[in-house]
């Protein structure tokens, strides 16, 4: 048994000792005096077995409180299982006889007030967190880059250049909306003329108010009968203007592009082409006279020196050539005729009509003439009103008239040739293929 006991007391200590090692650093923090940690206090033991505190020759105790009876001292020790001694022989540990019956009521300070002795802790200096530095990276030097070299397209174009084909493709345009299934049918509607024979009439907005307008010619007047549309299909208001002299071919086209129509006539007695100006507000001004060729009876407008003003090629029956006037809507009214220039085309051949497109596609405006020796003649412009003999085509009978179209709906212009001969009246298509 005693045995045991011991091996029990040897056990707590080891405890005791595991849980002041586990918490040095907590008492380290708390600055404690390790010599002072495991001081007893001084006691006397009591005749009676109790504990009292110790006091001085004057009866007052250490820890400054009133002197006390030694009855009134006497207290039971406090039970500690680490503090009771050891048990006498012959006396078994743990017994009442070992132990004292009361605690003390006070203790002598562990800790003494002077802390002079207290060993001095100096906290670790803090070092600075170290930054990450960036890590500097020398910039690579720019390399010039080679320029970017355009390669040219196969038929390069100037800003200049002008598409006389898309101008006539677009007047070609015939813009209409149906509403049915059913056929469309026209409402017969005629109307008297007095004191002319017409000759020549042609369709246009001569008043600018987006009803078409008809321009009637007598080639025995020297004047010219305009009636204007209105919106229910009805022709009113008609006016005669002045032209000076008879005319037996009438014209309408926009010569100085102010978005206004004016009319052009050609005189084949007076071997002249007449030109009158819209002036709006139903006013033309009065005509300016070219002088042609001999006999002209036909004529072709478009920009032959692209300049951007309208040009007019005429057809000379008499003198088997062509007469140019260049820009006649620059020139003022005058009675006199106005110099136009020759042009040759073959002598040899008799041209009844004439059209103008782009056909090689080079940006200058050409001539077609269809002739009377069944042919049509094809001549390249250079775009400073020169005409160059290029193509010939044969037709099977002889031409009366000649215009342009896209047949085919390619965005090519081909021509369309009216014949006539002794058995039959035929029409003659072209294709063009945008080569001249």
């Amino acid at each position: 048994m005693q045995k045991q006991n011991k091996l029990n007391y040897l056990k707590s200590i080891i405890s005791l000792l595991a849980v002041l090692l586990f918490n040095l650093p907590t008492l380290a923090a708390l600055d404690i005096n390790y010599k002072n940690l495991f001081v007893i206090p001084e006691l006397f033991i009591s005749s009676n077995g109790g504990v009292r505190s110790e006091t001085s020759s004057t009866g007052e105790s250490n820890s400054g409180t009133e002197p006390q009876t030694e009855s009134d001292s006497v207290t039971e020790p406090q039970q500690d299982e680490f503090s009771n001694p050891a048990p006498t022989p012959g006396t078994s540990f743990g017994s009442t006889n070992s132990i004292p019956t009361s605690p003390p009521t006070t203790f002598p300070s562990r800790f003494p007030t002077d802390t002079s002795s207290y060993p001095t802790l100096i906290p670790p200096t803090l070092q600075p967190a170290i930054q990450p530095q960036p890590i500097s990276q020398p910039r690579p030097t720019p390399q010039p880059q080679p320029a970017i070299q355009l390669q040219p397209t196969s038929q390069p174009t100037s800003s200049n250049t002008i598409n006389h084909n898309n101008k006539i493709l677009n007047s070609l345009l015939c813009k209409h909306t149906s509403t049915s299934s059913q056929d469309v049918n026209f409402t017969n509607n005629s109307f008297e003329i007095t004191n002319i024979t017409p000759s020549s009439a042609k369709v246009g907005d001569l008043n600018n108010d987006t009803y078409a307008d008809l321009a009637i010619l007598d080639p025995t007047k020297k004047f010219i009968t305009v009636l204007y549309g209105s919106s229910n299909g009805s022709f009113t208001n008609n006016k005669t203007i002045n032209t000076g002299f008879p005319h037996n071919k009438l014209y309408i086209d926009d010569l100085n592009f102010d978005g206004l129509q004016d009319i052009v006539l050609l005189s084949k007695d007076n071997a002249a082409l007449s030109v009158l100006l819209n002036q709006n507000n139903n006013t033309f001004s009065e005509p300016t006279h070219f002088q042609t060729g001999t006999a002209p009876v036909s004529l072709t407008i478009g920009d032959f020196d692209n300049n951007n003003k309208q040009d007019c090629f005429v057809i000379n029956s008499g003198d088997n050539n062509a007469s140019l006037v260049l820009n006649p809507s620059n020139e003022s009214p005058s009675e006199q005729l106005i110099a136009s220039t020759n042009i040759t085309l073959d002598e040899n051949l008799s041209s009844v009509g004439v059209t103008s497109a782009d056909f090689n596609e080079d940006g200058n405006l050409d001539i077609a003439s269809a002739f009377s020796e069944n042919k049509v003649i094809i001549f390249n412009g250079d775009g400073a009103g020169t005409f160059t003999q290029a193509t010939t085509i044969l037709v099977n009978a002889k031409p009366v008239s000649i215009t342009t179209a896209d047949v085919n709906n390619d965005k090519k212009l081909d021509l369309i040739t009216s014949l006539t001969s002794a058995n039959s009246n035929n029409v003659s298509v072209s294709l063009g293929r945008g080569t001249g």
